[in-house]
C-alpha cells in the first residue's frame, strides 16, 4: 500500500517480509504480521472508533487481504483483551521461540564472519 510508504514500521515490515520469504520462514512471517497488526491499534473486525485513522484502516485491510487472513484471525487479534491465560501463554512461547531463533541466527552469522564482541 502506497499509503504506508513513509511509515517506519511498514518499511521495516517490508524488509523483514522479504527476508523471511526468501528463507521460507512462514512461521516467523505470520508472527511478524500479527505483531504489526497489533501495533497499529486498529480493530478491523469492529466499527472505527475515535482513535481510528481511515487511511491506516484502508491500508491494513489491503495488507490482510494480501496475507490471506480470514475474518477469524482478525477477530481473534482484536479480542486480545479477553484472551485466557492459556492463549497468552501460546503467543508468549511463539514470540520467545522466534526471538531465540533470531538470536541463534545472529550467533551463526557472527561465527561465519569471525565477528567478536
Amino acid at each position: 500500500p502506497d499509503l504506508y510508504g513513509m511509515d517506519a514500521y511498514y518499511l521495516m515490515l517490508e524488509k523483514v517480509t522479504r527476508y523471511l520469504e526468501r528463507i521460507q520462514d512462514d512461521t516467523r512471517l505470520d508472527l511478524v504480521r500479527r505483531c504489526f497488526y497489533l501495533k497499529t491499534h486498529e480493530k478491523l473486525s469492529r466499527e472505527p472508533n475515535v482513535g481510528s485513522v481511515a487511511w491506516r484502516r484502508e491500508a491494513l485491510s489491503d495488507m490482510i487481504a494480501k496475507w490471506n487472513w480470514d475474518a477469524s484471525v482478525v477477530a481473534e487479534l482484536d479480542d486480545r483483551r479477553n484472551w485466557k491465560v492459556e492463549q497468552v501463554k501460546v503467543v508468549h512461547h511463539a514470540l520467545l521461540d522466534a526471538l531465540m531463533q533470531s538470536y541463534r541466527n545472529l550467533i551463526q552469522f557472527a561465527r561465519r564472519n569471525d565477528i567478536t564482541s
